[in-house]
């Protein structure tokens, strides 16, 4: 079993209520950074900027292996987080998720 270290864990939501559903991110579709790191931040569109289905709720680290993940379709999502967390959706992206509310 792999110890996993959680990184950050301040989340995307402003507020806890929201629905998702679950999806697994493929270790083989995601580069590693420049320390051999395969991690995707949260609120990343998935499963890409083009065809999203919702945004990653929490950090995933997919460095060993394939992850099941939570990908939010319906909530209020903190735009200070995502820019903590260096994540930018565009406007063309948050058009698409007419049940997710993003809020400064």
């Amino acid at each position: 079993m792999i110890a996993k270290e959680l990184f950050g864990g301040i989340g995307i939501l402003k507020y806890k209520d929201y629905k998702g559903m679950p999806y697994t991110i493929k270790s083989a579709d995601i580069e590693a950074d420049e320390n051999g790191k395969k991690i995707v931040p949260a609120g990343t569109p998935l499963p890409s900027a083009e065809a999203p289905i919702g945004l990653l709720l929490e950090d995933a680290d997919v460095t060993y292996g394939d992850e099941a993940v939570t990908v939010v379709y319906q909530a209020t999502i903190d735009n200070a987080k995502l820019t903590k967390k260096g994540v930018t959706v565009s406007e063309d992206v948050k058009a698409k998720f007419p049940r997710i509310t993003f809020v400064d």
